[in-house]
């Protein structure tokens, strides 16, 4: 197992902690444990492009994100079909993209800088809105561990897809 695969792992376990402490955690500190999830999700998601491109003997320092994933395999000049079914399943439309709409709780995590709307601040600290917190709040604990499982499954598919080579 490469270094990349037992690091997907790793991420996917502390996932699970966190998915299981946002579970039992009381309504204050739910959102702190509901990120640390979102986190590690996001994480293993980068964890398991490195480990794709493994397989293609492209090591990377540091885990990419998908668009860097995508030039490296290009620069070398494959043509990965690990990264055609994830774009596929990226591009599907909101109801069918479990994956989709997991990096769009990822992206929902930070706050977006606004420079109109905000007031006046004269000092060193930005004033930062918090206006779309109603809509960074849909994921439940259940969808949590939906995404999870369909996650774990994601990662058992690539592996297994490899293996086949």
């Amino acid at each position: 197992m490469s270094d990349w695969s037992a690091n997907t792992n790793k991420r996917l376990h502390f996932a699970r902690i966190q998915l299981e402490a946002w579970e039992s955690a009381d309504h204050q500190e739910a959102p702190a444990f509901r990120e640390g999830f979102l986190l590690q999700l996001q994480l293993a998601w980068r964890s398991l492009l490195a480990e794709i491109l493994e397989s293609y003997r492209i090591s990377c320092d540091v885990a990419p994100s998908l668009t860097e994933a995508l030039l490296l395999i290009r620069e070398k000049g494959e043509a990965a079909s690990e990264f055609t079914q994830l774009t596929a399943i990226l591009s599907g439309d909101s109801d069918s993209s479990w994956l989709k709409q997991l990096e769009a709780y990822w992206h929902g995590l930070f706050i977006p800088y606004q420079h109109e709307k905000q007031p006046q601040s004269d000092g060193l600290i930005q004033i930062v809105s918090q206006e779309g917190e109603g809509s960074r709040s849909s994921l439940t604990v259940d969808g949590g561990k939906d995404c999870l499982k369909r996650f774990k499954a994601l990662v058992g598919h690539f592996r297994n897809f490899n293996l086949e080579w």
